[in-house]
C-alpha cells in the first residue's frame, strides 16, 4: 500500500505531503481544489508520461516521491533483487522528477531506473481507476491473476498438467505417424531379414572362403612347390637336413678335441629341430591337398551370395549383420506399437481428465 506521497512544484501545487493509513482513505474537496492532481502525481510516480507542462510556473523542476509498503511474495522480492533494488524494512522509496529542460529522472530504492521499469512495478504497487485509465487490466500477468483468483486456480499445477497432457498427445500422434510409415516398410524389412538370416553369414567367413578358393584353384601348383620344398629340406640326398646332420657330426668331433666349439652345437640344434618340424608340416600339407571341383563350385556360390548381401546391406559381413540387427529391432518395435499406443491413449485420457 501507499504510505506517504510527497509532491513539489507539480502543476499548481507548491508542496504537499500526504500520509495514508490502513483501510479506506478519502480525499474530498470542491472542483478545482487539486484532487485530480494527487492522482496525476501518483500516475507519474508509477511510470506515467512526464511533461514540462507539469512543472509549476517559475520552478526549476517538478518532484514526486512515494513510500510503498511492499507486497508479500517471494516473486516480487526476487524481481527486485535481480534488478539490484533494495527495500528497507519492507518499504520501497520511489522518486520521479521532471526538469525544465524536458529531461526526466526516476529512482527506486535510491538507484536510478527508467520509466519503463516503474511501469513494470506499477501493477504490484498501485492500481489507478479512472474514466480512461486502468493499469492492471492492461497487463497480461494481472489478467491471468484475476482469472486464477476468480476460479481458485493453481496456475502452476494447471500448467504442469497441461504440459504433461500435451506431451502425451504429441507422443501418441508421433507414434501414429511412425506406425503408418513403418507399416509401409514392414514387408521390405521382413524380406531383408529373411534374406540375411537365410544366408547366415558369419564374421570373417568371406576372407576364409577367399583363401579356400585360391587353394582349390591352384592345387597343382601348391603340390609342386610343397613337394620341391619338402625334398629340398629333408627328402633329397643333398637336402638341408642331410647337410645339417653332416655338419653337426663334424662339429661334434671338433668339440671333443676343443671344448670351446660346443657352443656351435647348441646354435645349430634348434635349426635342425625347425627343419624337422617344417618337413613334417609339409608332408601333412601335401597329404591334405586334393582337387575338389564340387567344393570349389560351392565356395564360388557362397562367395557370390555374400557379395550380393554386401552390395545391398554393407561393405563387410559385420555391417550386414548390424543392418540385420537394426531391421529386427524395427520389426520388434512395430509388433509392440499396438500395446504402446494403448498405454499412451490411456495416459492422455487420464491427464485430460485431471486437466479438466
Amino acid at each position: 500500500m501507499l504510505l506517504e506521497l510527497v509532491v513539489e512544484n507539480f502543476a499548481v501545487v507548491e508542496k504537499l505531503r500526504l500520509r495514508f493509513h490502513e483501510g479506506l482513505n478519502v480525499l474530498t474537496g470542491e472542483t478545482g481544489s487539486g484532487k485530480s492532481l494527487v492522482v496525476d502525481a501518483l500516475g507519474l510516480l508509477l511510470g506515467g508520461r512526464g511533461s514540462t507542462d507539469l512543472i509549476r510556473t517559475g520552478a526549476p523542476r517538478a518532484f514526486v516521491g512515494g513510500i510503498f509498503e511492499l507486497p508479500s511474495g517471494t516473486h516480487f522480492s526476487g524481481w527486485l533483487e535481480e534488478n539490484s533494488i533494495t527495500a528497507e524494512d519492507g518499504e520501497l522509496l520511489i522518486e520521479r522528477e521532471i526538469l525544465a529542460n524536458g529531461k526526466s529522472r526516476a529512482f527506486a530504492g535510491g538507484r536510478p531506473v527508467t520509466a519503463a521499469f516503474l511501469r513494470g512495478l506499477a501493477p504490484h504497487l498501485g492500481d489507478i481507476h479512472g474514466q480512461h485509465d486502468q493499469q492492471q487490466l492492461f497487463d497480461p500477468g494481472s489478467q491471468l491473476g484475476i482469472l486464477d483468483e476468480s476460479g481458485s486456480i493453481a496456475r502452476e499445477e494447471v500448467r504442469s498438467r497441461f504440459r504433461a497432457w500435451r506431451d502425451a498427445v504429441a507422443r501418441l500422434n508421433e507414434l501414429d505417424r511412425n506406425e503408418k510409415d513403418k507399416l509401409r516398410l514392414a514387408d521390405l524389412w521382413n524380406m531383408q531379414r529373411n534374406e540375411i538370416e537365410g544366408a547366415s553369414p558369419a564374421p570373417g567367413e568371406d576372407a576364409s572362403l577367399e583363401n579356400e578358393r585360391r587353394v582349390l584353384k591352384n592345387v597343382a601348383k601348391l603340390q609342386e612347390n610343397a613337394s620341391a620344398a619338402f625334398e629340398a629340406l629333408s627328402d633329397a640326398p643333398e637336402s638341408a637336413a642331410a647337410n645339417l646332420r653332416a655338419a653337426l657330426k663334424r662339429i661334434e668331433e671338433l668339440a671333443r678335441i676343443d671344448a670351446n666349439l660346443k657352443a656351435l652345437l647348441e646354435t645349430l640344434r634348434p635349426a635342425q629341430i625347425a627343419i624337422d618340424d617344417v618337413s613334417h608340416e609339409l608332408r601333412h600339407y601335401l597329404g591334405s591337398l586334393e582337387a575338389d571341383p564340387g567344393r570349389l563350385e560351392h565356395v564360388e556360390s557362397r562367395l557370390a551370395l555374400i557379395d550380393r548381401l554386401k552390395k545391398k546391406y554393407g561393405a563387410t559381413i559385420e555391417e550386414v549383420l548390424e543392418f540385420l540387427a537394426g531391421v529386427t529391432r524395427q520389426l520388434s518395435a512395430l509388433e509392440n506399437s499396438a500395446q504402446r499406443r494403448a498405454e499412451l491413449t490411456l495416459e492422455a485420457e487420464r491427464l485430460e481428465q485431471e486437466f479438466r
